[in-house]
């Protein structure tokens, strides 16, 4: 996982996720987590239309974006830069799909014994184009 970090430069979270991560990951040491420091240095853009602001501990705040996140994805895509990621944040993550806004997925297996859970993919969306690597 710290690898991850040297191919990104941002780090794209809807309010949900942000409000869980700023919850854990500020006050959080690299001797407690080994990718706590790459994490909160990297850049992060929080989409939401209900947050004031998104403070991130002692670190740089996040960037608030109210806006269309896929025009905001797009035009980041333009620019020089690394990769981004979006880490949680369903919604975002099926929205920018559903615009075909993502070059890659990457799924990791997060075990969980409690709720449902959100379909990533509902039955009655196309199939994409997909490549496995």
């Amino acid at each position: 996982m710290v690898q991850l970090f040297s191919i990104i430069d941002t780090i794209l979270l809807g309010a949900n996720t942000y409000k869980m991560f700023a919850g854990f990951w500020p006050a959080t040491t690299a001797d407690q987590e080994i990718v706590a420091d790459a994490l909160n240095k990297t850049p992060k853009i929080v989409f939401s239309k209900t947050l004031k602001q998104a403070p991130w501990g002692k670190w740089e705040p996040a960037q608030l974006v109210r806006g269309n996140a896929n025009e905001k994805v797009k035009q980041l895509k333009q620019e020089k830069g690394k990769d981004m990621i979006v880490f949680g944040s369903i919604a975002l993550a099926k929205s920018l799909l559903k615009e075909n806004s993502i070059d890659e997925i990457q799924l990791r297996i997060c075990p969980s014994l409690l709720g449902s859970g959100m379909k990533f993919v509902h039955d009655e969306s196309p199939l994409l184009n997909m490549e496995l690597t």
